[in-house]
């Protein structure tokens, strides 16, 4: 079973995400988007009402699935040669992303 979006929420309360440059991928459009990607993740512990908090999680589905589009076509034109695994990894965040967008709020 999933958890809930509420309990999303409460495990996020402790956890803020800061971006640094040991992060960066070297490209400064896929940097970013993490930057973006963080302040998306960070605004969720912020979000009482239980709406604004799914449209935060939505916001967050959506902008991670053009980013790792984005990053995967990246990673083609660069000739990185572990496309195929790395695009695993996005497509398990993403069913996770998607199974907790849909969840419901309280059960």
């Amino acid at each position: 079973m999933f958890p809930t979006l509420l309990n999303i929420r409460e495990a996020l309360m402790n956890i803020r995400l800061d971006w640094n440059n040991s992060m960066s991928v070297g490209s400064d459009e896929l940097d970013a988007q993490h930057k973006e990607l963080f302040e998306i993740a960070n605004s969720l512990p912020e979000t009482i009402d239980e709406r604004l908090l799914r449209t935060a999680i939505l916001k967050l589905f959506k902008y991670t699935r053009i980013h790792f589009q984005e990053e995967e076509d990246h990673m083609r034109r660069m000739g990185y040669d572990k496309v195929a695994e790395h695009s695993q990894i996005h497509n398990q965040l993403i069913d996770r992303l998607s199974a907790i967008s849909t969840s419901p709020l309280d059960t």
